[in-house]
């Protein structure tokens, strides 16, 4: 079967070539496009712009409010009351400053080490020097205590308040 995708619209060969993608791999063709596919029709076909103009916002399919407008004459996809709703978009985030190269036998401690990794017994190195892997453990383990004791205090009560 032999299609001419320059006389169809680009949105509708992406449906076509996924319908025989899914027949190539014995699937069932979907009749609707899929959800996935739905999300990323262009909000304007510029070959049939009657067609598939948004007349309704995105938020919600059930909003039928008028869609925002711009400044500039531009519609926005969604309505004044739901446009408040839309997340911020976040700038690309920057580093202020490259991350640190690390020795491959230096210690990892966040907080900046020049000393050198504990060999575990297999003979791996841990990723913190004999110091900082004291500190940690030590840590650990007052963590370990504090959350066992509010789990048997917490059983506890609730054995009391249960009788």
């Amino acid at each position: 079967m032999s299609i001419n995708f320059k006389r169809i619209a680009p949105f509708e060969a992406h449906q076509i070539l996924q319908v025989q993608c899914r027949q190539q791999k014995g699937r069932e063709a979907e009749a609707t496009p899929s959800k996935r596919a739905r999300e990323y029709m262009p909000a304007t076909n510029p070959l049939r712009p009657e067609s598939t103009a948004r007349t309704g916002c995105i938020y919600s399919r059930s909003c039928k409010a008028e869609l925002a407008v711009k400044e500039d004459g531009t519609t926005l996809s969604m309505c004044e009351e739901h446009k408040t709703y839309q997340a911020a978009k976040l700038r690309e985030r920057r580093a202020k400053m490259p991350s640190r190269q690390f020795d491959p036998l230096q210690c990892q401690y966040p907080g900046g080490c020049k000393k050198e990794r504990l060999i575990k017994l297999n003979g791996d190195h841990h990723w913190l020097c004999e110091n900082h892997r004291e500190r940690q453990n030590a840590s650990a383990r007052a963590r370990y205590r504090r959350s066992t004791s509010k789990k048997k205090a917490e059983k506890q009560y609730l054995m009391r308040v249960t009788k």
